[in-house]
Formats: structure tokens, sequence, C-alpha cells
């Protein structure tokens, strides 16, 4: 099912420096179209982990007409020496909206006889989306999934969240959750987000009250059949993820695939919590 249509908005282009040296934010990049005409781009999902860099090759669509800048970054084609070319949905803010339209046409059929809500009023927790049916009330916790595992024999030239896994034969390739730097404290420990980790902490306890909750992984590239929590950037946020999953709440992970300026829904897929 066709998730996102871009139509004849989409634009092809070519990063030249993020942060741009216009505006020196790390939200902002230059670019160039194929004749060279250069454009100022809001790039909301950063460098993806280290795959859009300078040259690499984008899509964007037109920015409002009250932004500083011409276009915003959508996603990013992604070649790599041994991997196949692949097309990844980098606007975050996507999604939660995709999630949307995967709820209301009953996509996952483990809750197709839901329906999506506004929050209720005064409700106890704030999450990123509502299902419910005659019986009770879920709520949603979204996140997107852009990066993925590397097979140890096929290694590439490139460390930024570069991790190599092993515990497959054959590798199969998985998504993974979070990515990012390790300078936020949790507890006194280094961590991706601490805002993540409390997130799950207070579902947790939530859950003991009776709570329901959904952790939905939006994997935005369709060169993954599994998901994985992030076990060797960020063990604390695994480990809380698994203690969520064996407490009752569910794990969910889907993946998109990406056709020039479209975005289809591909499948629901694995998930394999173990350490790795």
């Amino acid at each position: 099912m066709k998730l996102i249509d871009f139509k004849t908005s989409y634009k092809k282009l070519i990063l030249k420096n993020r942060p741009s040296k216009i505006i020196k934010s790390p939200y902002v990049g230059d670019a160039v179209d194929e004749y060279g005409k250069p454009y100022l781009v809001h790039m909301p999902g950063l460098g993806l982990g280290g795959q859009c860099v300078s040259g690499s090759k984008f899509y964007a669509t037109p920015s409002s007409s009250n932004s500083k800048t011409d276009f915003t970054f959508q996603s990013v084609l992604l070649n790599e020496p041994k991997y196949e070319d692949i097309i990844i949905g980098g606007n975050p803010f996507h999604a939660e909206k995709v999630s949307k339209y995967i709820i209301k046409n009953k996509l996952i059929k483990k809750y197709s006889n839901y329906d999506l809500i506004k929050k209720p009023k005064n409700y106890i927790y704030n999450g990123d989306l509502f299902i419910k049916n005659e019986n009770e009330i879920i709520t949603i916790e979204v996140k997107n999934v852009v990066c993925a595992t590397y097979d140890p024999s096929r290694k590439i030239n490139r460390n930024e969240s570069v991790f190599y896994d092993s515990t497959c034969d054959p590798f199969e390739r998985s998504g993974i959750y979070p990515n990012g730097s390790i300078n936020q404290l949790w507890q006194g420990k280094k961590v991706v987000s601490e805002r993540s980790i409390r997130q799950l902490e207070k579902m947790i306890n939530l859950t003991k009250r009776g709570f329901r909750f959904i952790v939905l992984f939006i994997v935005n590239r369709d060169d993954c059949d599994v998901f994985k929590p992030n076990w060797q950037r960020d063990p604390i946020y695994s480990e809380y993820l698994k203690k969520a999953f064996d407490i009752g709440i569910d794990i969910i992970a889907v993946k998109l695939s990406w056709i020039n300026n479209k975005c289809y829904f591909n499948n629901k897929i694995k998930i394999d919590l173990k350490k790795w």
C-alpha cells in the first residue's frame, strides 16, 4: 500500500556541506541540483549515522514559503560497495504520519479491530498515538529506524554507525535502534537518549498497573528482514526494551520501501531481542 506520494515536487539533489556554510546549523545543508544550482536544505535527520554525507544523492521537497531553506530532506540513496543500493527514508517527522496510515488501514492484523483516536483528556501518559476498541485504550510510541547491521565478511570503509553482526549464519540484515552519539546520562551511565529510556521505564511501571503499550519501530528501508535493539551502541536502552517485552509491552517492527518519490508499506518483520 502506498503511504506517501510526493508527486512532482520530489527533487534529486547532491549534498555539498552540512552544516551549511550560509546557515551554520547541523540541521541545514548546502546542496546542488544536476545543473549545479545551489540550494539550502533543512535536514531534520542530520547525517543519518554517516549515511548522508558530502557527495550523497538525496531527495527533497520544497520547504514552506516562510522557511529560510529551499527544500526539506526526505530520503537518501545509499550506495555502498558490497551492498545493494537502497533508498532510506530519513525524515523523522514522517514516521508518525506513516504509522497513522498503517493503523487506519488495518495493516497490522493483530490490531485491526482498533481505531486511531486522539489522546484522551487527562490521560496519564503522553504517547505518539492512541488506539481503542470497545474494551481498552493502547498507547503507541513510534521510533524511526534508519541504520542496519553489516556482514563481518563484507566490511566497508566507514566507521560511523557501522555495526557488524556475527550472530547469524547466513547473514541476515537487521534494522537497528538506537543510533547516535553516546553523550547523555541515565543513572550515571552514558546512553544515546535519556528520554527514550525514561519512556520505557514509565511504560514498564504503568504496564504493572494494567495499562497497554506498543513500541512501533518503522524500519525506513527495505533491505532488512529483522529488527534488533542496538546492543553495541546502547546496551542500556536494549536491556530496557527487552524488559518491556518481557512484562507484556508489544514490540512491533514494520519495514517500508521507497521507490522514487513514493513510500510503500512492505510488511511486518521479525523481532530479535537477544544480545549481539
